[in-house]
């Protein structure tokens, strides 16, 4: 504790020195007029106010834009628009890429093992993909009552998530490559579901 306080007490000394005087007179010291500076940046914000507005407004319109028009990377697929009625049960079998081992370090399951997921977990929802720049497969999609049901996910190939999130009033996703070649889409709309131990991909036509 004392050391502390001697510590202190050199400190104090130094700094009020005479040799810290030196440094404290060893030039001329300015007042800097911050007031002036400030009054120069409000004139010049309010001279150029209706200018500095507008910019702001461009710029968060642009943001704005960007955001609604946003579209996946992974999204290169575009599907057509189906002219025929298909139903079909794509493989969706999976090849381990490694080893799976439990805790102490024994192989359960081999690299390479095939293996169909449905038959250790379940699909909890169904998948409409659609077009939703086509009129025809949103009003589709209100007339079969798809987006008020809990259980069936909306994924949209082509068009504006944002304004199918206000149009559905719902979550509504964007489709990817992977999830099209999985389900092996060939047109929209198209509703994905499972049916047993299988998924099954029915295709719609839709009347003129």
């Amino acid at each position: 504790m004392n050391k502390i306080i001697i510590t202190i007490a050199l400190l104090f000394s130094i700094l009020n020195s005479s040799s810290v005087e030196v440094y404290k007179n060893s030039g001329t010291t300015y007042k800097i007029n911050e007031s002036n500076i400030i009054q120069l940046f409000k004139e010049h914000v309010e001279a150029n106010k209706e200018s500095i507005q507008k910019r702001v407004q461009e710029e968060r319109e642009k943001m704005k834009n960007r955001i609604e028009d946003y579209k996946p990377k992974e999204l290169t697929i575009n599907l057509p628009t189906a002219t025929k009625e298909n139903v079909f049960y794509p493989l969706i079998d999976y090849e381990l890429k490694d080893d799976i081992k439990d805790s102490y370090g024994k192989v359960l399951y081999k690299k390479g093992f095939v293996f169909n997921p449905l038959h250790y977990i379940s699909m909890n929802d169904r998948y409409v993909f659609i077009d939703y720049t086509n009129k025809k497969q949103r009003e589709w999609i209100k007339s079969e009552k798809l987006n008020k049901d809990i259980t069936t996910r909306i994924i949209i190939t082509n068009g504006r998530v944002f304004d199918a999130i206000k149009e559905f009033e719902r979550e509504v996703f964007y489709a990817n490559d992977i999830l099209i070649n999985k389900f092996k889409l060939e047109a929209v709309p198209s509703l994905v579901e499972q049916e047993q131990d299988r998924v099954k991909v029915k295709q719609f036509k839709l009347k003129d």
